[in-house]
């Protein structure tokens, strides 16, 4: 079977139509260069808030359904909701917004999961990292759903990441053999952070640290886990800065 040569491309990012920090900025601000660059095969995947998108997101209007819509409706027949539309930025992007909240019963599995195959310990008290496993395994499930689509069509998948915060079911991206390609965007890893603000000598040291120390002592060790675990299992890891 002969694929396209242009891939399908689905931006993951919990900033998507969610507007917090500064990769907010990044993702809705590259919107329109990458309709351009893939009109008609390109989506970005966020989680749904519904405060925030009923400021800035367009439900799809019938008849205008594409792949990723296609993908969306066979996700809400699993029981996970996923709401696509149009994000109203620049570009006016094509949005597949989850809810990760109606898998909440699946938080323990998920769990279990990333520590039995990866040591990955999650605190149950933290709330963020709560919301970011569950939208992790939406994600997973959804990218699941649009490569076999995509197979069915002969296209390929390409999946870029950005941060941990989107990146949490990666690994079982490959451990499911899911036909994408995946791309890891750090824009700052998260112990980076950390440690440049706390070390005025940063560089010197940098050769030297014990990531699994440093990040227990400032309080990251499960981000910076799912951090490293996105590297090691990615296609490709880029970044922002140089």
């Amino acid at each position: 079977m002969t694929t396209t040569s242009n891939p399908l491309i689905a931006e993951i990012a919990w900033e998507v139509c969610n507007q917090v920090g500064g990769i907010y900025t990044v993702v809705r601000s590259k919107a329109s260069a990458m309709r351009d660059y893939a009109a008609g095969r390109y989506a970005m995947i966020g989680p749904y808030f519904e405060d925030e998108a009923s400021a800035a997101f367009e439900l799809i209007k019938p008849g205008k359904e594409d792949i990723f819509c296609k993908a969306a409706a066979r996700l809400n027949e699993e029981g996970i909701p996923a709401v696509a539309g149009t994000w109203l930025v620049t570009g006016k992007p094509r949005c597949i917004l989850l809810d990760f909240r109606a898998v909440e019963d699946q938080l323990d599995k998920i769990k279990y999961f990333l520590w039995e195959e990866h040591q990955v310990a999650s605190p149950g008290e933290d709330p963020l990292i709560n919301q970011v496993l569950l939208f992790g395994y939406c994600v997973r499930r959804y990218l699941a759903v649009l490569a076999e689509l995509a197979e069915a069509e002969n296209q390929t998948l390409t999946s870029v990441f950005h941060e941990w915060m989107s990146a949490s079911g990666m690994a079982g991206l490959y451990r499911d053999q899911v036909r994408t390609k995946t791309v890891f965007v750090t824009h700052a890893t998260l112990l980076g952070r950390y440690l440049a603000m706390n070390d005025p000598e940063f560089y010197k040291h940098l050769p030297f640290y014990d990531w699994k120390k440093e990040a227990k002592h400032f309080g990251i060790e499960t981000q910076v886990t799912i951090e490293r675990l996105a590297a090691t299992y990615c296609d490709v890891m880029t970044t922002v800065s140089e």
